[in-house]
């Protein structure tokens, strides 16, 4: 069992892949057991003998068909019955060994991306607060009037929103392609909360209710410095939050080495094969059967005549039957 669509399609591709084909023909010595000539031939061979699907349950099915001669022996039979299952069993081991390395590379380049942003975070909020220090010392505390105030909560919010929704931005584009659609939807949601920011800069109106604040363009400069300073400061401050748990999560991630997919029924060995039915077998021994009785009952009918009618002639087939009898149980001279 796998989760959603993108792990899915992942664990699919995995299972397609000819690093798999690869092995499995190596391990099983297939290019032999298919008589094929050479590597390339024995993986087409394995692809056409694996079969993936998807369930009603959305969860990933996969078989392996071997095929044999019409009549085995039933130690024979046994033999490739237990193949079929022990290549679906090395499948499926393949699988989470190779998902595995996959998830743990990704988590390592999360982790790296994680790790420099959070250290270019930490020294930006440094110069924050000593930015806002600076000016407190230098012109005091900044009064601002009570709008003006709200106002500032909200755009540092806002601001505080945007930038971390661009850290997760970037840290999609480093495992994803610009194409998906966690990335795509991240890339929206960027952009409704640079729309409220910008309507709530100009004091423009609009169904978001950001009109009842004034512009941020109606405070004084020394306001407006502070204004900067302090949702700065509050931004920094947001974003060090937000990455010092997405770094712990992100060290966690790369270290775990649980398989990621989750065998619900283990291989099983083949009952019976799949073709040709036994029931067309049967039909086509009995068949068989009549057609060699009737044939013998038409050639000693014949010979019965023949006896009666020419019996130099029959005595000549007799002869060459007798012959041939003799060279079969002929044995060969001792040396």
């Amino acid at each position: 069992g796998v989760g959603g669509d993108s792990q899915i399609n992942t664990v699919v591709g995995i299972l397609k892949s000819r690093t798999i084909a690869e092995n499995a023909v190596k391990k099983f010595n297939l290019i032999e057991r298919y008589g094929s000539e050479n590597m390339e031939e024995a993986v087409k061979s394995f692809r056409e003998y694996l079969e993936i699907s998807l369930n009603e349950e959305n969860m990933v099915v996969v078989a392996f068909s071997a095929s044999t001669d019409y009549f085995l022996y039933e130690d024979e039979t046994g033999e490739t019955r237990q193949f079929c299952a022990d290549v679906i069993a090395y499948v499926i081991s393949e699988l989470n060994r190779i998902n595995v390395e996959f998830q743990t590379r990704q988590a390592n380049l999360n982790r790296v991306f994680i790790e420099n942003r959070y250290e270019q975070n930490k020294a930006d909020l440094k110069q924050a607060e000593e930015a806002l220090k600076e000016f407190s010392e230098k012109y005091g505390v900044v009064s601002l009037p009570e709008q003006m105030q709200a106002a500032i909560d909200v755009a540092a919010n806002l601001e505080s929103q945007i930038a971390i929704k661009e850290v997760e931005l970037e840290a999609l584009r480093v495992t994803l392609n610009p194409t998906h659609s966690r990335v795509q939807l991240t890339e929206l949601e960027i952009r409704q909360l640079n729309k409220k920011l910008a309507e709530l800069k100009s004091g423009a109106e609009g169904d978001s209710g950001l009109d009842i604040f004034p512009s941020f363009s109606e405070a004084p400069q020394l306001g407006m410095t502070y204004l900067r300073l302090k949702r700065e400061l509050e931004v920094q401050n947001a974003i060090f939050q937000f990455l010092t748990q997405q770094y712990e999560q992100a060290k966690i991630q790369e270290t775990r080495e649980t398989p990621i997919v989750e065998t619900l029924d283990e291989a099983a060995v083949p009952v019976r094969r799949d073709s040709p039915k036994r029931a067309l077998l049967v039909l086509f021994s009995g068949v068989l059967a009549v057609l060699l009785s009737a044939i013998y009952v038409l050639v000693v009918e014949y010979l019965n005549r023949l006896k009666e009618t020419d019996i130099d002639r029959y005595q000549k087939i007799v002869y060459v039957a007798q012959g041939i009898n003799v060279f079969k149980s002929q044995k060969p001279p001792a040396d």
